[in-house]
């Protein structure tokens, strides 16, 4: 993965600016539904865990709503697959990661 403007630098001789207030990170993707609107079509809403915030912080995110979203949705497509559950098998399905359930999190479209 490529370095991102977005990743604050924690060494002590970095010269990249600080996180400044009201600017958020992503740590990982922990779910996905899929909204379906007429005009628009299908959807994928992703669950967004952020960083220094606990489970319960996440919510749902649209992709054109997050920065550089792709290796998030890969690493997020991983880890569905390694818990048995296969995005690709039915698209409007609503898949939530173990973490995600652990956290309280349930399907929105239940």
């Amino acid at each position: 993965m490529l370095p991102s403007d977005n990743i604050v630098c924690a060494r002590p001789d970095c010269e990249r600016e600080e996180k400044k207030e009201n600017e958020f990170f992503m740590t990982a993707i922990i779910g996905r539904y899929t909204r379906v609107s007429s005009g628009i079509g299908r959807k994928y809403m992703w669950l967004v865990k952020w960083d220094g915030y606990s489970i319960t912080d996440c919510t749902w995110e649209e992709e054109n709503g997050m920065s550089d979203p792709q290796s998030f949705i890969q690493d997020f497509y991983r880890k569905a697959t390694k818990e048995g559950k296969d995005p690709d098998e039915d698209p409007y399905s609503t898949i939530l990661l173990r973490e995600a359930i652990s956290g309280g999190w349930t399907d929105p479209n239940a």
